[in-house]
């Protein structure tokens, strides 16, 4: 018997959250411990993937938006959908944590079988220039190559850097130990465009985008 076989079936559980686009009813991007940007946050809805025999999906979302609701078909919408055609919603600038819980029965009846819960974050439209210490800061941005980082100052531990080109080939990488949370970076050798600055520290990840103008 598999790892998720119950009785002949595989366990209902929540596998995965996706951030949907509600105007096309298409997948965005998967919802893990990162930050969104409100820019895409906004007009959108977040569908929970299931495996097994599910009934109902009941959703509690905390943060800014605090929100407790039943789904009792598929898609799995958290802010509910019309035959598949997603409902919009903005989330607003802040904290969340979402959590999903499966149930074989409709209407959250029945035993609950095992949860699935992912934190993050929605920044504002421009993070790289704001004051908040909560979020990575690239500055300045653009630059000729020479721009400091700026790290949150709730993350602990060593934090991976990584930059990409817009392929994503990996051309820089490095790691800073617990307390380094400013570090000037000197990517003048490289040609203009646009690259990509991954940090990332435990299950928090944050992606900004770098523009090298010579």
């Amino acid at each position: 018997m598999g790892a998720y076989e119950f009785q002949g079936e595989k366990q209902a559980r929540v596998t995965r959250f996706w951030l949907v686009d509600a105007e096309t009813d298409t997948r965005i991007k998967e919802v893990t411990f990162q930050s969104l940007y409100f820019s895409e946050t906004t007009e959108i809805n977040i569908e929970a993937e299931t495996v097994g025999d599910v009934g109902s999906v009941k959703f509690e979302l905390e943060g800014p938006v605090s929100l407790t609701r039943t789904e009792n078909r598929s898609p799995w919408a958290l802010f509910g959908d019309r035959d598949g055609d997603f409902r919009p919603f903005t989330l607003y600038p802040g904290r969340y944590t979402l959590k999903a819980t499966p149930y074989r029965q409709a209407g959250a009846e029945g035993e609950a079988e095992p949860f699935k819960e992912v934190s993050f974050r929605v920044l504002g439209p421009d993070p790289s220039f704001s004051d908040d210490p909560f979020t990575v800061q690239v500055f300045p941005n653009p630059s000729s190559g020479i721009t400091s980082l700026s790290l949150p100052t709730d993350w602990y531990g060593d934090t991976d850097l990584q930059l990409t080109d817009m392929m994503g080939s990996t051309i820089w990488q490095t790691t800073l130990s617990e307390g380094q949370r400013r570090e000037e970076l000197n990517f003048s050798h490289l040609a203009e465009g646009v690259y990509l600055l991954q940090a990332q520290n435990g299950e928090y990840m944050e992606t900004s985008r770098i523009v090298i103008a010579h």
